[in-house]
């Protein structure tokens, strides 16, 4: 079911036919299958739940973010169904942090198949700062 939230629906629309959907999601059950473990899923879901920065400071983000020391560089796509990105964005707001927004339809998949961009961002940000980002 997951796999049905990996890209937007407009994206799936606009680069898959109906026929292609079915042959889709085949090599992904085949590709699952070879590789998926339920285990590492529910490991890397219970974590996803966990990670709550504000959670030492009875939830209050404000004071979570009055602690962080250093530079915060955020990366994340704003159509991604899978990991919302308001949070992170909130956040990286409240630090004064950088923030590179993959504004496209590509969703939870933004992050591999923006690679360069999200490489030659990383760069620019350890080289030269906020302005570099």
């Amino acid at each position: 079911m997951s796999q049905l939230a990996i890209y937007t629906p407009h994206y799936m629309n606009q680069h898959t036919s109906r026929e292609g959907v079915e042959r889709l999601y085949a090599g992904v059950a085949r590709s699952a299958q070879a590789s998926f473990h339920a285990g590492d899923h529910a490991s890397q879901l219970r974590a996803m739940l966990a990670h709550d920065v504000a959670a030492s400071f009875e939830g209050d983000l404000e004071r979570a973010a009055a602690t962080v020391k250093g530079e915060l560089f955020t990366v994340l796509s704003t159509h991604d169904q899978g990991v919302t990105p308001e949070a992170a964005r909130r956040f990286t707001d409240l630090v004064d942090g950088a923030l590179l927004e993959l504004d496209n339809d590509f969703g939870h998949m933004a992050f591999w198949l923006e690679a360069e961009i999200i490489g030659l961002s990383v760069k620019g940000f350890l080289a030269e700062g906020r302005e570099g980002a």
